[in-house]
């Protein structure tokens, strides 16, 4: 039983014939048909097909051109060649040492397919070709940025684009590279670049006559010395200083100005957490990356806020539940804010406890998540997306249950559908339709022919009766003009109405704004209302109810006085309303008690306003440059009631100057 099994396993191995006649290898099949003899070509030498080239024979041509051999070399393994075989594995070498013993045993005749090479090992194959040799890398230096500098009103022409343009064609021989304008100490000085220290060399002893201002009396030529005699480097302890006193703010909206953000954060010196209705967190500049990320460590999202809520809605109930920063996150299309806001605490038991907390804000319930949770879009529910929302499809189904209703008696501004009237139709189809639709003219063939169109379009011919269209224009004429007194009629009642308000509310509120005195100018075939009055104080309750009147009795422009407010109170009023731009003056200090002057004006005259000056908060000034080439100067005075004789005097000198100067 062992020697069948042993017959059976040498059986399976692969046997070479080699056929003298043609030198060629056939393998002996090792599967059931090995018992089959093998054919031997008898056939002329001559009629045998071109033998091609071993694997053995295809290596040996391959490493002969790698090492420039001669083309009469011999075998290349009695040849001692610098190889590396020590990569081999131990069968390829084995392998190697039986092809070798095989041919000296043949003595020495020409390398058969015997002597054929073992295929290599595929692992330490992929590895060395994965292998990259590691290549060090220079790096380019960096040029530095040398800087000479001389006073602007020193070097020649008239503007600062002048000046560089001189400067930088005298220094052009001496390798200059740019020159700017910088202003230090409210000084400006005209800076020369270098990128190289003997360029700087040579220009600090060129003669510099030529650059002379000649516009000057008594100039001398301009001297040039290094930017850093002007202004030295801060040291690092200036910097590490400089960096603690600063502080970081983030999530301020785009829409928002640096006034408006330097004025919140300017207030009584301290740091405060709003600039109006948007929260912005506040982080020192040298506060380490660790701290910064720890801040952001108790993080939680709250879903479900109605749209456009900002943080100042929320402020109340964060307080409670011990939140320290508010972030909502805004639509990169419409720059409008999401159902849901960022809130950061503390600690992890504050966040853990605001968690179990539930609330509403406006009849809609708010949900926790965590910060990578997805919610709906259109509740704020995590438990479901927008596409299955049960609300979405309430608002939905409640539309389209009044939809046929609304689209059968067209109500007044009737919108229908979007597709039909994006399908817009011609004059022409639309007689064509109503056309078809009366009896007899469905097919179109009992249509007589129209005496108008017999010579043509051409020749001027149409398919429409003149005298036709222009009754139905005439009488189109007269609904539009009973309709304009109607309207006309309409609005002075609505006027009446709005005055008979206004004068309720003055008497039933004691902090109302008292009725302006309004005069009306004819400006360009329009009429121009302006208006002055005294507020006695623009308290916040008077603020709003102020621009109300103006909008209702059609103000333009109104002058305005005893504001009772400082300067920097005054520049933020009315600084996000559309409708109107305000300019204000007041006294210098912090007494505005008793003064203070301003003016209001509409949105559509604030496009022509060219300049506006104040006066010790007791004269206030607007110059307005309309079409026509119409200058219109409008002046608020509030006079002194018991002040000295000077300060009477400056103030109407003042006045009768700028009357002057109009």
């Amino acid at each position: 039983m062992s020697t069948n099994k042993n017959s059976r396993k040498t059986a399976q191995q692969p046997v070479v014939l080699i056929d003298n006649n043609s030198s060629t290898v056939r393998p002996i099949s090792s599967s059931k048909h090995t018992n089959k003899k093998t054919k031997v070509s008898a056939e002329p030498y001559t009629l045998q097909k071109p033998v091609q080239p071993t694997s053995a024979e295809i290596d040996e041509s391959i490493i002969k051109d790698a090492y420039a051999l001669p083309p009469g070399t011999g075998n290349i393994a009695n040849n001692s060649l610098p190889l590396d075989v020590s990569s081999k594995n131990p069968q390829q070498q084995v392998a190697t040492a039986n092809a070798s013993c095989s041919t000296t045993q043949s003595g020495g005749s020409a390398p058969t397919d015997m002597e054929m090479d073992q295929p290599a090992d595929p692992a330490s194959t992929s590895t060395q070709q994965r292998t990259i040799p590691v290549v060090p890398v220079d790096p380019i230096p960096i040029l530095p940025n040398l800087v000479i500098a001389t006073p602007a009103d020193t070097v020649k022409g008239k503007s600062a684009s002048d000046k560089k343009t001189h400067i930088r064609r005298f220094f052009g021989t001496n390798g200059v590279a740019t020159a700017s304008v910088r202003n230090v100490a409210g000084k400006s000085y005209v800076c020369v670049h270098f990128s190289a220290q003997s360029d700087v060399d040579n220009a600090l002893n060129r003669d510099t006559a030529p650059l002379t201002n000649s516009q000057k009396e008594g100039a001398s030529a301009p001297t040039f010395t290094l930017f850093t005699t002007i202004k030295p480097d801060k040291t690092e302890d200036e910097k590490t200083a400089a960096k603690s006193c600063t502080i970081q703010i983030i999530d301020i909206p785009l829409y928002r100005k640096g006034a408006d953000v330097r004025a919140a954060f300017s207030t009584f010196g301290n740091i405060s957490h709003f600039i109006y209705e948007d929260a912005v967190r506040v982080l020192l500049l040298t506060l380490p990356k660790t701290e910064r990320k720890n801040r952001q460590l108790h993080c939680f999202k709250l879903t479900g806020l109605p749209r456009n809520t900002n943080a100042r809605d929320l402020l109340g109930y964060l307080k409670s539940i011990n939140a320290r920063s508010c972030f909502l996150p805004r639509n990169a299309k419409n720059y409008r804010t999401f159902n849901y806001a960022y809130v950061n605490f503390l600690t992890e038991e504050d966040m853990v406890k605001a968690a179990q907390t539930h609330h509403s804000y406006k009849g809609k319930p708010l949900y926790w998540t965590s910060p990578d949770a997805q919610c709906c879009n259109f509740c704020g529910n995590p438990d479901h997306l927008a596409k299955s929302c049960n609300d979405r499809s309430q608002q939905i189904n409640r539309n389209k249950k009044y939809k046929n209703i609304y689209n059968h008696f067209k109500p007044a501004q009737h919108r229908g559908n979007r597709q039909q009237q994006s399908k817009k139709k011609s004059f022409a189809d639309a007689v064509k339709g109503k056309n078809q639709g009366r009896h007899g003219n469905n097919n179109g063939n009992n249509r007589t022919p129209n005496p108008n169109l017999q010579n043509g379009t051409a020749s001027g011919g149409s398919m429409h009766d003149n005298q036709l269209v222009d009754s139905q224009l005439h009488q189109v004429r007269q609904m539009m003009t009973e309709l304009q007194s109607m309207f006309k009629g309409l609005q002075a009642e609505v006027t009446a109405l709005n005055r008979k308000c206004v004068l309720m509310n003055v008497h039933n509120n004691n902090n109302s704004i008292p009725l302006p005195n309004v005069s009306t100018f004819s400006i360009n075939t329009s009429s121009l209302k302006v208006a002055t009055t005294n507020l006695k104080s623009l308290k916040s309750d008077k603020q709003q109810y102020l621009l109300d009147m103006l909008k209702n009795q059609n103000i333009h422009i109104c002058g305005i006085s005893e504001t009772w407010r400082t300067q920097h109170e005054s520049n933020l009023l009315y600084k996000n309303d559309n409708r109107y731009q305000a300019f204000f003056t007041a006294p210098p200090g912090n007494q505005a008690k008793g003064s203070g002057t301003g003016i209001i004006i509409s949105a559509d005259y604030a496009r022509f306003i060219q300049d506006h000056k104040g006066f010790k908060g007791r004269v206030m000034k607007v110059d307005l440059f309309m079409r026509g080439n119409i200058k219109l100067r409008v002046i608020q005075i509030y006079g002194y009631a018991k002040e000295n004789k000077k300060d009477i005097t400056e103030l109407w000198d003042h006045v009768i100057q700028l009357i002057k100067d109009a």
